[in-house]
């Protein structure tokens, strides 16, 4: 970048609450390129309308564009203007802005490259007190509240969400390994990891499993990495196997049927065993034991070990010092 265009993004980078429009009309005399960009592909235009917090920002606006910056210009993430606006600007100018972008030409119903839309942003980061009437804009120009960015989330789940914690388990809903009466397993990833994501609504949530779970710690015990919660679920990010070992005796004409590698028998039984050994030392029954129940996992590395792995402890139960327990539910 030429320096009077790098100065240009420097000033338009910071937040600030002066007039900037006297300076700006100073850089325009020299004959600089206004739609220069920085390193982040982002020009003057989305610059302002991610930092300049001036109720003069509508007049920025419009000077930069009548002066030919490029309206529809994009980042290297695929933000163009209204996206930076929706994203970052919360004051009492924002309905006028988008207002004077929409006027000026600019694409309103844009993505970038993550499938979002204005809606989104407006939706999952926005706390403009004109939400609803920036909303209302954009469903007038016929925005669909219900369209899916690439995460397969719409704008109403982030409005919805908003206020959450952010999470640190991530899963894909499109990738469903399993799913029972009370929730959903699904591939996903925590800590840059892929991992499997079981999710169940908080009111059907079983306190046994997880205390089971919490206990256990085995190579051949599924493991229990994380677990966190929202307002609606509870999530539990486990580690990822590649099948059951019910798949393992499924038709050959089966999609599901597992055809992979497998210890010799003698190897498995020690395995199944080590880890009902683990089990029953932390005075826990598992009481569900069927091949369903054990996942076979495939270690990572260059040597590829198959392991056995218990899994499910949502009928595990406590035992007593004298090895007792109820007998309530399934026996």
């Amino acid at each position: 970048i030429a320096g009077k265009e790098k100065e240009l993004l420097e000033l338009c980078g910071r937040d600030n609450r002066l007039d900037l429009t006297e300076n700006i009309q100073n850089f325009i005399q020299f004959g600089i390129n206004l739609n220069a960009k920085d390193d982040g592909g982002r020009n003057a235009l989305h610059l302002m309308c991610q930092n300049y917090s001036s109720p003069k920002l509508t007049d920025v606006i419009q000077l930069l564009i009548e002066n030919k910056t490029d309206v529809n210009a994009k980042d290297n993430d695929g933000l163009n203007a209204i996206h930076f606006l929706c994203r970052y600007h919360s004051s009492q100018n924002l309905i006028k802005a988008i207002q004077i972008l929409i006027r000026f030409g600019i694409d309103a119903k844009a993505t970038t490259n993550d499938g979002s839309n204005a809606l989104h942003y407006l939706c999952r980061y926005n706390a403009s007190q004109n939400l609803n009437d920036a909303i209302k804009i954009f469903t007038k120009l016929g925005l669909d509240l219900m369209t899916e960015d690439n995460d397969g989330w719409d704008a109403l789940f982030y409005l919805r969400n908003k206020d959450k914690k952010e999470m640190n388990i991530w899963f894909d809903r499109d990738a469903i390994l399993g799913q029972g009466g009370f929730g959903t397993v699904s591939q996903g990833k925590f800590g840059g990891r892929e991992v499997a994501v079981k999710r169940v609504e908080l009111r059907h949530v079983d306190k046994r499993e997880e205390d089971a779970m919490l206990k256990l710690e085995h190579p051949n015990i599924v493991q229990l990495l994380h677990f966190e919660k929202d307002n609606d679920f509870m999530y539990y990010a486990l580690e990822l196997c590649v099948a059951s070992l019910d798949q393992l005796f499924l038709k050959s004409d089966n999609p599901k049927k597992y055809d992979g590698r497998m210890p010799r028998q003698i190897v498995v039984f020690s395995q199944l065993a080590s880890g009902l050994e683990h089990i029953h030392s932390k005075k826990l029954i598992h009481r569900d034991i069927n091949p369903k129940n054990i996942l076979i996992m495939k270690s990572p590395g260059k040597i590829e070990e198959i392991i056995l792995k218990w899994s499910d402890f949502g009928l595990a139960k406590s035992v007593n010092e004298k090895g007792l327990h109820s007998w309530s539910g399934v026996k």
